[in-house]
């Protein structure tokens, strides 16, 4: 029985760092979201092709990043729940 408390004890820990760890990454996606905006209206107004061209691949590493990011998020939710 003892055993089986310790386990149980432990799984509840697990699931709260899981949690936890959610919550964190909500944050930081929703973050990413504002950022890959703000960048896509940077990279859309910029008259400059050079720079217009960095500002492209900034947005494009922005979307990776993201979609990672939701991807990752979306992954450890379902273990959770």
């Amino acid at each position: 029985m003892n055993l089986i408390e310790k386990t149980l004890e432990f799984l509840q820990q697990k699931n709260k760092i899981q949690i936890e760890k959610i919550e964190k990454l909500k944050g930081i996606v929703k973050k990413l979201k504002r950022v890959k905006k703000e960048a896509k209206i940077r990279y859309k107004s910029e008259p400059n092709s050079k720079k217009r061209k960095k500002l492209f691949k900034e947005y494009m590493i922005l979307c990776k990043l993201t979609t990672k990011s939701q991807k990752r998020l979306k992954r450890i939710e379902e273990e959770v729940l």
